[in-house]
This record gives structure tokens, sequence and C-alpha cells, in this order.
């Protein structure tokens, strides 16, 4: 087949898709114009919901003990039962034919490129100089933007770079980190006093928030699904009798009851938490001292894996499991950009350490398939770097991010990357080069 015929089909390809994707949009817009049942009105504008009423927690609590995840949870109606299965589509739930709104599926394992180049996906606009944070789902199909100086919460579609709804916004406190759950379907926010889940793509509120406002400052400043979606960690430095202590809580996504006593003794504060594959280890990350300390914890126990894992200067930067859950990759935030490799079994150093970058590690990830790791630099060295996870050797060659950053992410498998500069996300897929 000749290049200019591959063109062609590969065109009609993609006109067939847009069209496919045009058409589920307009029969969720003909959903939404559709009249709402007695006593639903629409929210008059996008902003945090009022708490949901207590039947609706006790329905989500149901589908918790038949046996349901996070999905199921989401899939729950309102408590007057007009969502039942049986009976006719709420018009203001999220169409699940619209992109974004079916479970992610995570794609089959695989490492980087032998000779991985970056190819520039395209621009998403339009996002103020200062972001909290940027987030992909564990497939990559959905991108999280929070901005902080607007308090807003913004969703794109990555395939097509199309907004997912109306942004929300927040009238408490901006969105300071997002967590997908497993399967992308819902994704919760925390700042301040205050965490919340949503579904995905509608940024509907779901259930109540998790609140500490007699008790804490600033708890909820780091949050993370257990792979499952039962489960949400929430961590931050707390105040208690005039006290400044770090503690994580976990709390049952369905009752959104605390699950046994806060794990403390993260020193000044708790700013990465990170669940094992398998749900079994949940790492908590801070600083200490000037020192980023890391602490490993078993779930079920509450009891810490070995010692300390310390020596991350100027705080910890980034966490990532490896697929296996045998290693925890650790960044420094700032300074010597180096990165160590910590055994979850026991808590020691995994061979020597990697001097990622002559900078900080701004982001990183495994490969799908736990051979490779990838790590983004900060401003003195913006490039990506690939490893060999075994022999903590430089695998292939740099790659140069031509445009500054203020903020980045490598989705879960590394070969998507976001990046902000100058109110653009710019989207990059890493793949073979010739």
């Amino acid at each position: 087949m000749g290049d200019d015929e591959e063109r062609r089909r590969l065109r009609g390809e993609v006109d067939g898709l847009r069209d496919e994707v045009a058409g589920l949009r307009e029969r969720a817009a003909e959903r939404r114009r559709a009249p709402r049942a007695p006593g639903r009105p629409r929210a008059p504008q996008r902003s945090l919901t009022p708490p949901r009423p207590l039947a609706r927690r006790r329905l989500l609590a149901a589908a918790v003990v038949a046996g349901g995840t996070a999905t199921a949870l989401l899939a729950l109606g309102d408590s007057d039962g007009s969502a039942d299965p049986g009976g006719p589509a709420d018009p203001g739930a999220p169409s699940r034919d619209a992109p974004g709104a079916r479970p992610e599926t995570p794609p089959p394992p695989r490492g980087f490129p032998e000779r991985p180049t970056l190819r520039a996906l395209g621009p998403l606009p339009g996002h103020g100089n200062r972001l909290a944070g940027l987030w992909f789902s564990p497939a990559a199909r959905t991108l999280a933007v929070s901005e902080a100086d607007t308090g807003r919460l913004r969703l794109w579609d990555v395939a097509t770079r199309q907004p997912l709804g109306e942004p929300l916004t927040s009238a408490h406190v901006a969105f300071l980190t997002v967590a997908f759950n497993g399967d992308g379907t819902a994704l919760a926010t925390g700042g301040g006093d205050r965490a919340e889940l949503w579904r995905v793509p509608s940024l509907e509120a779901v259930g109540e928030p998790l609140t500490r406002r007699e008790h804490a400052v600033d708890a909820f400043e780091a949050v993370a699904f257990s792979p499952d979606g039962t489960v949400l960690a929430a961590g931050g430095p707390a105040v208690t009798h005039g006290q400044d202590i770090a503690e994580v809580r976990l709390y049952d996504v369905a009752s959104r009851a605390p699950l046994g006593p806060p794990l403390t003794g993260h020193g000044g504060g708790v700013e990465r938490l990170a669940f094992s594959p398998d749900g079994a280890a949940l790492a908590v990350g801070g600083s200490f001292e000037g020192d980023g300390v890391v602490r490993v914890w078993d779930v079920a126990a509450r009891t810490p894996v070995g010692e300390r894992l310390t020596g991350h200067q100027g705080g910890v930067g980034e966490l990532a499991f490896s697929p296996d859950g045998a290693a925890l990759a650790v960044s420094a935030f700032v300074g010597d950009g180096v990165v160590r490799f910590w055994d979850t079994t026991n808590g020691r150093q995994r061979g020597e350490p990697l001097i990622a970058h002559s900078g900080g590690v701004r982001a990183m990830a495994y490969s799908g398939d736990g051979t490779g790791l990838v790590t983004l630099g900060t401003r003195g060295d913006r490039g990506l770097r690939f490893w060999d996870t075994e022999t903590h050797q430089e695998r292939s060659r740099p790659i140069a991010v031509e445009h500054y950053f203020n903020a980045s992410a490598l989705s879960a498998d590394g070969l998507t990357l976001a990046t902000h500069e100058d109110e653009t996300v710019r989207l990059w897929r890493i793949e073979q080069g010739e």
C-alpha cells in the first residue's frame, strides 16, 4: 500500500471517529435538554453542590455490601429512586455513551520504545498561568486540570482534545489535589478542610464531602484511591491542641467513615500518597527537617513496613510503585535530581540511586511492563530520560521538551505527557522514532 493511499485510509478512519463522537455529544445534549422529573431541578451553576441526603448514603453503602465497587456506586441515582435500572434514564445523569463515561480498560503492559521520540498531540488553551496540577486518569483517556488562581477544575478528552462538559468551580478552596479511581469513572478532589467525590465526566457530586472542620487545617492536601476504588486515603498537616502533626486517614468510600485510627509520624507534612497495585501497601511522602521522608504502611495491619525511607533532598517529588508492587521509586523534589529505589517488603534500598537530572524531578512513571522508568526534569534540565529499572542505567537518548512548563504529568504507563506554559496545556505522546 502506497503512502498516499495509507494517509487517505487513516484520514477516513479519523473522520469517521469524529462523526461518531459528534453524534454521541448530540445525543448527550438532547438528554440534557429533556424535561426533568418533578422535584429534580438542575443546579443553576457549576459550583460545589450541597451534601446529598442521608438516604443516598444508605444506597451507596448498600451497593458495597452487595459486592459493588466504586463503579457501581457511581451508577446509583439520587435517593428518590428515579435511577432504578428498570426505569427511565435520568436526564441529568452522564450519558453512558459520552466520551469518558465508560469504565477505562488499562492498555496491555509494554515497555518504552527503543528509540523514543516525542510527538505533539496538540494544545488545550485557556488555563491561566498558575495551575494547582495536572492528573491523568489510569488509562490516560481523561486529563484533569486544576487552576490555582480561579479554583476551577476542568476535564479534557485526551484523544479529541475537547473539554468534557462544563468546568467545576470551587466556592471554598482551590482543588489542590485530584485522584481518579481505578477505572476512571470517578475522581476525588482535596483541598483545605475537605475532600469530595465526583462522577466523570459530568463532575456531579457523589455523596457528602469528607470534612474535619472541628479538628484540622489543610487535612486534605493529598488524596489517593485504592486500586479497587473502595478506600480513599487523605493526608496533610493537622492541628490538634495547638500542635502541628501530619497524619493520613483512610475512609470507606461508600459510608465516608474513617477506617481505623490515623497513620501518624510523618514529620512536617504529607505531600504525596500512592497505593501499591494490589492495594496492600500505602506509600506516604513528605518532608522532615529538609529531608524528604517516605513511610510505607501495611494497609490491613496499619503498621509501617520497615524503617523510614530518607535522603530525598528538599522533600519528596514523586512516588511510583513498580507494576508488580515489589519496588517503590522516590524522587527528590529539588536539588540533586536523585531517584532512589526501595524494596517494599523490607524498606531497604535496591541498588544504587540514579542521578536522573541536574535539578529536581518534575514527574516520573514506570513503563507498563516494569522494565523502564521515565523521568522529567525541572527548569534547569527539562528533558525526558529513560532508565533500565534493573541496572539503573540510561537506556536511550534523552528527549528535549521544547516548551518551558510550570506544571506537568505523565500517564500511568509513562507514554503520554502533559505540560503547561503561558495559559496552555500541551499533550505529547512518546513513540518509536526512526
